[in-house]
C-alpha cells in the first residue's frame, strides 16, 4: 500500500520546529531551576543589566572592560546589586546617542572579525605550542566567508533553513548587544559550518571539472572575506597596544602572564622564561611581564639579564616602584654592585621607613661579601 501523503508544509517546517523544541527544552531546564531554587523567573542568568551597561555605556570599549562610568556608579550606590543598571544605561544613551551608535557599529565589526577577543585563554599565546592550532586552516577567518558563500548557494532552500536564519540573527544580535568575547560568539560557527559544507563541496566539484567560472567567483568571495576579516583589522586588537608602542598586539599582557603562571605551576621555569622573553618584546613596561621575567632571571642567578629589564621598567613608571626597586637592589647585589644595591634599598626606605621587607633586604645585603 502507498504511504499517506505528507501534511502540507510539514517536510519544510519540521526541522525548524524540532530545533525550537530542543532549544525550549534546554532553556526550560534553567528556567525551572531558577524558579524553584531562587524563586525568580529568570531564563538563564540575572547579570544581564550590568553586562548591558558595561558593553553600551559611552566610555565602553565593546569588550570586557570596567569603564570609568561603571566604577563611578559602583562608588555612588555602594554595591553592584544596588545600581539600577537599566535606568543608568538609558540615561547614558540619551546623553551620548552618537557614541552609542558608533559603539554598536564597532561591536558588529568586532563580532564578525576573526580576532579572538579572549578573557581567559588566548589562542595566540597557545599557538606556538600546539601544532594543530598553528597550522589548522579550518578557522573563523575561513569558515565565515565560506559559510557566506554556502548561504547564498542554498538560498533556494530558505524555507527549510528558517531556524538557521533565526538562530544566526538572534545569536549575533544578543552578543553584539552586550560586549564581544571570543567564547561568547563561538556558537556562531555552528550555522557557518553547516553552510560552509555545501560551499566546499561545490568548490571541489568545480575544481575537479575544471570549471573556472564556477570556481573563480566563490574563491574570490572567500579570499575577499579572509582579507576583510583578518584579525589585525579588528578594533579590539588596537586596545592591546599600549601608548608609545607601535604595531598591533594580538595577545594582551595578562594573556602572557596567565600562561607564565601555568608554566611556573608545573615547574617548567625555562619554558616560562622563554615565553616572558617573547612577551617583553611586545610589552616592555607591563608589570605582569617585566617583574616575573626579572624574578626568573634572579632565581637563575642571571643578574646581568635582570638589570636592563628592571631599569627600563622603573624608568617607564617614573621611579618609585617599590617591588621593582627591591628586585633591582637584589640584582645589583648579585652582580657585585653592593653600594648601588644599598642605595636602591635606602630609596625605598625613604618613602616608608617602616618597610620590614626593605629593612630585611638592606641587612642581608650588608652582610654579604
Amino acid at each position: 500500500p502507498q504511504p499517506p501523503p505528507p501534511i502540507a508544509g510539514w517536510n519544510v517546517w519540521h526541522p525548524s520546529l524540532a530545533y525550537l523544541l530542543a532549544a525550549a527544552l534546554v532553556l526550560g531546564l534553567t528556567l525551572w531551576r531558577n524558579v524553584h531554587v531562587a524563586g525568580q523567573w529568570v531564563l538563564t542568568t540575572a547579570n544581564g543589566p550590568v553586562l548591558l551597561y558595561q558593553g553600551n555605556c559611552h566610555d565602553s570599549r565593546g569588550l570586557l572592560f570596567y569603564s570609568e562610568s561603571y566604577q563611578r556608579l559602583l562608588q555612588q550606590y555602594g554595591s553592584q546589586s544596588a545600581v539600577p543598571w537599566g535606568r543608568e544605561l538609558l540615561r547614558d544613551i540619551t546623553a551620548h546617542p552618537f557614541a552609542f551608535a558608533a559603539l554598536l557599529l564597532k561591536k558588529t565589526w568586532m563580532f564578525w572579525n576573526s580576532y579572538d577577543a579572549a578573557d581567559n585563554v588566548c589562542i595566540y599565546v597557545y599557538r606556538p605550542y600546539l601544532w594543530l592550532v598553528r597550522w589548522n586552516p579550518v578557522t573563523w577567518v575561513v569558515l565565515v566567508p565560506l559559510g557566506a558563500v554556502g548561504l547564498w548557494q542554498m538560498r533556494g532552500q530558505w524555507r527549510r533553513q528558517i531556524a538557521l536564519y533565526l538562530y544566526t540573527t538572534v545569536f549575533a544580535v544578543s552578543i553584539i548587544a552586550v560586549f564581544i568575547v571570543g567564547r561568547y560568539r563561538l556558537q556562531i560557527l555552528l550555522p557557518m559550518l553547516i553552510w560552509a559544507g555545501p560551499a566546499a563541496v561545490a568548490l571541489a566539484q568545480a575544481a575537479w571539472a575544471g570549471d573556472r567560472q564556477r570556481l573563480g567567483r566563490p574563491l574570490a568571495v572567500v579570499a575577499s572575506g579572509v582579507f576583510l576579516l583578518w584579525p589585525q583589522w579588528s578594533p579590539a586588537v588596537r586596545h592591546n597596544t599600549q601608548e608609545g608602542l607601535k604595531g598591533y598586539r594580538l595577545s594582551r599582557p595578562n594573556d602572557y602572564n596567565r600562561m607564565w603562571v601555568a608554566f611556573a605551576t608545573l615547574g617548567r621555569d625555562a619554558e616560562g622564561r622563554a615565553l616572558l622573553e617573547r612577551a617583553i618584546k611586545e610589552y616592555p613596561f607591563a608589570e605582569g611581564i617585566a617583574l616575573p621575567l626579572a624574578a626568573s632571571y634572579l632565581e637563575a642567578r642571571r643578574p646581568h639579564d635582570a638589570l636592563p629589564v628592571l631599569q627600563a621598567y622603573i624608568r617607564a613608571q617614573g621611579g618609585g616602584e617599590r617591588k621593582a626597586m627591591l628586585m633591582l637592589a637584589e640584582a645589583l647585589s648579585q652582580a657585585g654592585r653592593k653600594a648601588d644595591a644599598l642605595e636602591a634599598v635606602r630609596l625605598v626606605l625613604q618613602h616608608n621607613p617602616d618597610d620590614a621587607e626593605a629593612a630585611a633586604l638592606l641587612l642581608a645585603i650588608q652582610r654579604r661579601r
